[in-house]
C-alpha cells in the first residue's frame, strides 16, 4: 500500500512538472538581447528620443489660490470643527 501511495505522488509530480515545462518553456540560448536600453543616453529607437516625448507645462508662478473657509454652520459641534 506504501507503493502505491509513493507511485500515485511521483506520478503526479511528474505530470506537473511536465505542464509547466510546456508552459513557461525552457531556455535555449537563443533568446537573445533586448535592442532597446533604457539606461543608455542618446539612444532612439522606433519609439523616438525622449526629449520628443517629454509634455511641458506651463509656468506655475502666480499664487495658488487659498481653499474658502468651510462652513460648519452653528452648534456645538461646529464650534469644535472649526476649532480644529
Amino acid at each position: 500500500m506504501q507503493f502505491l501511495d509513493i507511485i500515485l505522488i511521483a506520478a503526479i509530480a511528474a505530470f506537473l512538472i511536465f505542464r509547466l515545462r510546456s508552459v513557461l518553456g525552457r531556455r535555449d540560448g537563443q533568446e537573445g538581447q533586448s535592442r532597446y536600453d533604457p539606461f543608455r543616453k542618446g539612444e532612439r529607437g522606433a519609439e523616438g528620443s525622449a526629449e520628443e516625448k517629454v509634455v511641458h507645462l506651463p509656468d506655475r508662478e502666480a499664487e495658488p489660490a487659498k481653499p474658502a473657509a468651510p462652513d460648519f454652520g452653528s452648534g456645538s459641534a461646529a464650534e469644535g470643527m472649526q476649532q480644529i
